[in-house]
């Protein structure tokens, strides 16, 4: 059993491992999407749906395809001794919009400013801090 103190110093990647394995998610670790541009996205962790989905995917020739996927969500960790900034919610969005086996974007951080939270809010992006698991964990102990 963890003590508050060894959650208090745990990085963010571990303490959300802790929380995810709690809770009975199933996930997998730095896993790479491919986007609609053609780009590939590297995102920390993936919470994938239960069930397959059909996601009709637009291809570069203006063509369109669907392909039965694992959606699910997606969760950013900037484990930074700064807070994230506006630039941190976009590049979330724009995940969410060039990959369509994203439905959700989380953002799990030490800070976070109040323009990029209020961005967040706006563009349906949830942003947890550091103290906000802090307490669900100490919570659930």
């Amino acid at each position: 059993m963890l003590i508050l103190e060894d959650i208090l110093t745990m990085p963010l990647e571990e303490m959300l491992r802790v929380y995810l394995e709690a809770k009975g998610f199933t996930y997998l670790e730095k896993v790479t999407f491919y986007g609609s541009d053609g780009h590939s996205h590297l995102v920390d962790f993936f919470l994938p749906d239960p069930k397959p989905q059909p996601v009709v995917v637009s291809l570069r020739d203006g063509t369109t395809s669907v392909r039965v996927v694992h959606s699910g969500a997606v969760i950013m960790v900037k484990d930074w001794k700064r807070s994230i900034g506006t630039n941190v919610i976009l590049q979330a969005e724009r995940l969410r919009e060039q990959v369509p086996e994203i439905r959700k974007v989380m953002i799990l951080c030490n800070y976070a400013g109040e323009i990029a939270l209020r961005l967040a809010e706006r563009l349906h992006v949830f942003v947890v801090t550091r103290d906000e698991l802090i307490r669900v964990l100490s919570n659930d102990r």
